[in-house]
Order: structure tokens, then sequence, then C-alpha cells
């Protein structure tokens, strides 16, 4: 009788999903960072941006003074976590399903600040109005525009053109996976 062990090795699309989280939640920690000092630049709470991201999940009432900063905080920064994950996911997905993992840094960094820019259109322009109003009270240039294009989109963009897989780096996305699965048969 025959044993034969497998190990568990992701497939492209598993190895893209996990390089976008990663890549999104470093670019998202970055942006959060960036965000407090233009805030602090700006002469307002170098804090507020994570109680305004977490009354997204705790009301309006998260911006007040008076609430708990470590509750509104934290929420406030899973939050951020959970979407810059996402937003990485999304990112990195386009840039492999269009076959683009091999493109120029240059390029890169426009498909991370033209990611950023969408982001700032659909978050603050379209979502924002009918959800989440206090997110139209911020400074749509600095923590709007410069923050979501350079600070995350510009970031990721960066990060994905200094950490992609070369293994998945192909024209051809089918290749790619493919090419990603046979190299990972072949480990020993």
């Amino acid at each position: 009788m025959t044993t034969t062990i497998t190990e568990n090795r992701p497939n492209a699309r598993e190895a893209i999903l996990m390089h976008g989280m990663l890549l999104g939640i470093i670019a998202g920690l970055i942006f959060a960072m960036a965000e407090m000092m233009i805030n602090a630049l700006l002469g307002k709470s170098f804090l507020d941006p994570l109680r305004l991201i977490g009354s997204m999940g705790l009301s309006t009432r998260a911006l007040d003074p008076d609430y708990s900063f470590v509750a509104a905080g934290a929420v406030g920064l899973i939050i951020h976590l959970i979407l810059s994950a996402i937003y990485g996911v999304i990112f990195v997905g386009m840039i492999g399903l269009t076959g683009q993992l091999n493109a120029s840094s240059r390029a890169m960094l426009i498909y991370g600040w033209l990611f950023g820019l969408a982001l700032w259109i659909v978050n603050f322009m379209i979502i924002a109005p009918a959800a989440f109003r206090q997110f139209t009270e911020v400074d749509q240039l600095w923590n709007g525009l410069v923050a979501h294009t350079f600070f995350f989109g510009t970031v990721l963009g960066a990060l994905t053109a200094v950490s992609r897989p070369k293994r998945l780096a192909s024209r051809a996305p089918a290749e790619s996976a493919a090419e990603y699965d046979r190299h990972a048969a072949s480990r020993p």
C-alpha cells in the first residue's frame, strides 16, 4: 500500500489573495499614520481619524471627545485594517487578472494612484454622503484626495511593485495561475 503525502500549498488565487491582504494592511497602516499626521499639521487632533473611522461602527457619538478613545480608536483601527485588507485584495486581484503583475514599477505606481483616486471617489463622493455624512466634513484635499491617492494607492502600488511574486508575474493570468500551481506541485 502506497501512502501519498500532500502538502497544503496555496494555489495562485489563494497566493494573490494573501498577498493582497498583507499589502493592503501594510498600506493601510501607512495611510492611517499619514492621516493622523495630516490632521496634526492642519491643527486638528492627531487621533481624530481613528475616531472618525470608529464612527462607522459606533455611530457619530464616537466623535464626541467625551466618548472613550480606547473604544472608538480600537473599533476604528479594526474597521480600517479590514477595509485596507479588502482593498489590497481588490487591487492585487485586478492587477493579476489583467496580467499586469509584471508591469513596470512606474506603471504599478500609476495603477496604485488611480486605485486610490477611485477609492476616494467611491468612498467620499458616493458612499459617505449617503451613509456616513461625518466623512464629508473632513478636509477633502488633504485628508481625502492626497491621503487616498498618495498615502494609500501609491503606497499599495509601490508595495506591489517591490514584492510581487515573480512566479505569478506573467502576461496571461491563466498562465500565471497554472505556472504557480505547477511550481507548487513540483516542490518536494
